[in-house]
């Protein structure tokens, strides 16, 4: 069965409702509330490799697939992996414009229209289904005019879902 956005698999829809109920409750067996649940922190180490796409492709808008809350766009004086400091993530690639898509997040749900320069996605491809991977690989390099940046981790997550079952559903090796 080919699955799409139109047809995601089940699996996909029942951790898709987990992604928002973690999103909107926290992770209590971890002790850590709604508004610090997946709020963007894995994108500030990616900063630096992913500006020098953005120089290389002059890329002037970006569009962050599976965003988390957005929080990392609103964050200030950022200190990054290679010892720099951003005043904000916009500001240091020098981009125009930045739009968030995430599907668990309320005020990020709508699906983006049109294309950007630039595609960025941490931390979002190893929590989704294995059979749903082609369809949303398909969107992210449906919506770049220019570069695809991902980062993909091959390692359990500290969170659990809801279910008990580690969040990275679909942690695979390197070299998958």
């Amino acid at each position: 069965m080919t699955f799409s956005r139109a047809n995601p698999s089940s699996e996909y829809a029942r951790l898709l409702k987990q992604y928002q109920q973690l999103h909107a409750e926290g992770d209590p067996a971890r002790g850590i509330p709604a508004e610090k649940f997946y709020p963007g922190n894995s994108l500030p180490a990616h900063a630096p490799a992913i500006k020098i796409l953005v120089q290389k492709t002059s890329a002037k808008t970006l569009l962050d697939y599976g965003c988390g809350k957005g929080l990392q766009y609103t964050w200030t004086d950022l200190k990054l992996k290679d010892g720099s400091t951003a005043k904000t993530m916009q500001d240091f690639w020098g981009v125009d414009s930045i739009r968030c898509y995430d599907p668990a997040v309320p005020k990020f749900m709508p699906l983006p229209t049109g294309k950007f320069d630039g595609v960025i996605s941490t931390d979002v491809l190893e929590h989704v289904p294995t059979e749903d991977v082609d369809w949303i690989l398909g969107e992210i390099f449906g919506y770049a005019e220019k570069f695809v940046f991902l980062n993909i981790a091959c390692h359990k997550a500290k969170a659990t879902l809801p279910d008990g079952r580690n969040a990275h559903t679909n942690a695979q090796t390197p070299a998958w």
